[in-house]
């Protein structure tokens, strides 16, 4: 008991020697999240934490505790407060020894209505005129451009359908109207109702004239003095080689290509067939839009597409500019759909889709080992944050559809000084990926990805580097990583991954505070492993796992070096293949016990078939075994079902449920509240042991909420459970 009381005096005079206002606080809100970020003077003792608890204002009832802050640096905590409601203030108490008393800060997310854009209408068609007024569709004027140059804050831009050839658009302050937004008075650019505007980047001035170049190879030529970042065949990337020997010779097994030389533009078509009725485009433009250093501007239902004559293309540009919204928007053919560089917060893009087609088919050498170019023309992503020299947060990233990508996005700054800090990346749908799903490769700090569905790519989630953290990844489904084939691989090809976490470059900084929880991976691909710690030449540390399915067809689980800390427990390792288990540095475990012992990790671990609905369905069957099976982790999955969170990205609604039960006339009739439009099979036993249940009735669809069962039983005894119909 002295030892107890001794360490908290130490405690408390070291915390009444630290100066009255001994640290800072930070708070960065988005519409569901808060970020929390404390600074102090002097570095706190070693064993300082910060805990977090939350209330919303103006409620009653007492705070709850949510998920305590990470020590980022000897003197800064960060973290974040997860699924709150938009528009609300909240207070949030930290809670620590090394303040002088509890810190309360206030803090109120974003709220999800926009202000409109009501003082005025300028509309814009292809068969219009700039010297007209713009103030009707019959005087719509005929360019977006001119139409920028004349709005002011609180008007609108209609784009009347059709395909609008124009790009390189820079609107910055001064450029004409007022240019810039301004809040409860914003500039909007929409497709008129019902119709589709299409900027366009295609070069109409590039008609090939091809003649035979080289035969064996099937390489044609026309005369042409334009150099093309990109080049499409029937709409499709092409892609771009370096040298023309390279194109002729079919480097890196590369079926099809072009190289231009500013006399000639070169192609090969897919098994050297001639161009026929193939048609080959080049860009005009190297992007579509550019918002610099301006504001408050809701771009809605515009399609993007072709563009790239230059380095670093992209359909949009959000250079400086903030408080933007992005929304059901088409991206494709763009390089980078929409970029986001210097300075740019508060920005939402969500609705939209992101395609590169057939980007995700080239081969990964050709992207890789390109020269000169590398993989900059396609290794680049729908959305991509650079942090070049500036600051990027509050960036909201949801609801979108990525596919036919290399990589689906790029969410960190790339260089120092300063991370991306407090961008979410939500209930985003990314599909189809030559590389990897989302790249968090850089500095970044409380950023949150979470409630994502990634499916075919060799890595999901890339975490390779992330610094200072920490990181959160959560209830995410990952399925059907694979292989691809590859010269710089030992056994030529290079083996996918749900999450990768690797360093590539010395001087990258540590990857610290990752935290993994809720996600389910799951691939059916063969001879391929559920996760990974792949090779590295540098550092990770405090890589928290925690309530997650990793499913593979090898190995359930692989570390090749056990130089970087990791913290894994709660979680069901499974393999399809029975042979094996687990390979922890040199060493096969054939058991959850075996490796529990040998390495001290997941202790409390599963090692059990999930039992999904179907093999496209990955939430949990009824008799899954990891029900009730997961860690409760304050302020990520406070409303679970059951005694415990399941394991898995989803709370598995098939779980049974005891039912209130009325009896009359020999008839046992419920009602019960489940998920609208959900269909539920009653079950009866007439005892318990052993359980024996059978059908009682018909399956049952709930009518809104409410689901009503009944089941005729005359001796009235017996047990009923409630289960989610399954397929």
């Amino acid at each position: 008991m002295r030892n107890v009381t001794r360490t908290a005096t130490l405690a408390l005079l070291a915390c009444a020697f630290l100066p009255a206002k001994a640290q800072t606080t930070r708070t960065v809100a988005t519409y569901h999240n808060v970020g929390m970020c404390v600074e102090f003077n002097t570095a706190p003792p070693p064993s300082a934490t910060i805990s977090m608890s939350i209330k919303e204002d103006g409620v009653a009832g007492d705070y709850r505790e949510i998920h305590p802050l990470s020590q980022i640096a000897s003197n800064q905590f960060a973290g974040s407060a997860f699924g709150l409601k938009p528009d609300t203030s909240y207070a949030i108490r930290l809670v620590s020894t090394a303040f002088a008393s509890n810190l309360v800060v206030s803090v109120r997310t974003r709220s999800e209505v926009l202000s409109q854009a009501t003082n005025g209408v300028y509309h814009v068609a292809p068969g219009g005129d700039d010297a007209q007024d713009g103030r009707s569709q019959p005087t719509a004027f005929r360019t977006l451009r001119h139409a920028l140059e004349v709005v002011m804050a609180g008007e609108k831009i209609l784009l009347h359908g059709g395909r609008y050839q124009e790009g390189d658009t820079e609107v910055y302050p001064g450029s004409g109207g007022e240019a810039e937004g301004k809040p409860g008075q914003p500039i909007t650019i929409e497709s008129a109702p019902g119709e589709q505007a299409i900027l366009d980047g295609t070069d109409p001035g590039f008609v090939p004239q091809w003649e035979l170049f080289d035969q064996p190879h099937g390489v044609y030529r026309t005369a042409s003095s334009r150099q093309p970042y990109h080049a499409y065949l029937n709409g499709g990337h092409l892609y771009h080689f370096g040298h023309l020997d390279d194109l002729r010779t079919n480097r890196w097994n590369q079926m099809s290509g072009f190289y231009a030389d500013g006399a000639n533009f070169y192609v090969r078509l897919p098994e050297g067939e001639p161009p026929g009725t193939n048609y080959v485009s080049i860009p005009r433009f190297t992007y579509g839009l550019s918002l610099v250093l301006v504001g408050h501007y809701q771009i809605r239902r515009l399609e993007f597409s072709h563009y790239g004559y230059e380095r670093d293309p992209a359909g949009l540009v959000l250079d400086g500019s903030s408080s933007n919204q992005v929304e059901s928007c088409s991206f494709h053919h763009t390089g980078t759909g929409v970029s986001l560089r210097r300075d740019a917060i508060y920005n939402t893009i969500q609705q939209c889709t992101f395609n590169e087609w057939p980007v995700d088919t080239i081969m990964w050498d050709a992207i890789k080992q390109g020269e000169p170019y590398g993989s900059e023309p396609y290794e680049t992503g729908g959305v991509v944050i650079s942090g070049e020299h500036g600051r990027e947060y509050a960036n909201v990233i949801r609801s979108n559809r990525f596919e036919h990508v290399f990589d689906g996005a790029h969410i960190f700054a790339d260089e120092p000084p300063w991370p991306t800090a407090n961008v979410d990346f939500h209930d985003n749908l990314v599909l189809n990926c030559g590389d990897d799903g989302i790249e968090t490769d850089g500095l970044g700090s409380n950023c949150r990805i979470y409630n994502n569905v990634f499916s075919n790519f060799l890595t999901g989630i890339s975490v390779a580097p992330a610094a200072p953290g920490p990181t959160y990844i959560f209830r995410n489904v990952l399925l059907r990583w694979r292989t691809v084939p590859s010269s710089e691989s030992d056994d030529g090809r290079f083996h996918g991954y749900p999450i990768k976490l690797n360093h590539q470059m010395r001087q990258d900084p540590w990857t610290q505070w990752v935290y993994l929880y809720h996600n389910t991976c799951v691939t059916d691909q063969p001879d391929l492993d559920g996760f990974v710690f792949s090779y590295y030449w540098w550092y990770w540390t405090n890589i928290v796992s925690r309530n997650n399915i990793y499913s593979g067809t090898r190995y359930a689980l692989v570390n090749v070096d056990l130089a970087c800390p990791i913290d894994f427990d709660y979680d069901d390792l499974f393999t399809s293949d029975s042979s094996r288990f687990v390979y922890w540095y040199g060493t096969d475990y054939a058991s959850l016990a075996q490796f529990t012992q040998g390495t001290a990790q997941e202790g409390h671990g599963l090692a059990l078939d999930p039992r999904f609905l179907s093999p496209g369905n990955t939430r949990l069957r009824s008799d899954s075994p990891l029900i009730d099976c997961g860690l409760r982790i304050p302020g990520v999955n406070d409303n679970f079902l059951g005694s415990a969170p399941d394991i898995g990205a989803f709370e598995a609604s098939s779980a049974p449920m005891a039912l209130s039960l009325v009896y009359a006339n020999g008839v046992v009739e419920t009602t019960w509240t489940v998920a609208p439009g959900s269909s539920w099979q009653l079950e009866f036993s007439p005892g318990l042991v052993p359980p024996g249940w059978i059908k009682a009735g018909e399956i049952g669809q709930a009518v809104g909420e409410h689901l009503v069962l009944s089941h005729t039983n005359a001796a009235a005894s017996g047990f009923y459970r409630l289960r989610a119909a399954e397929p």
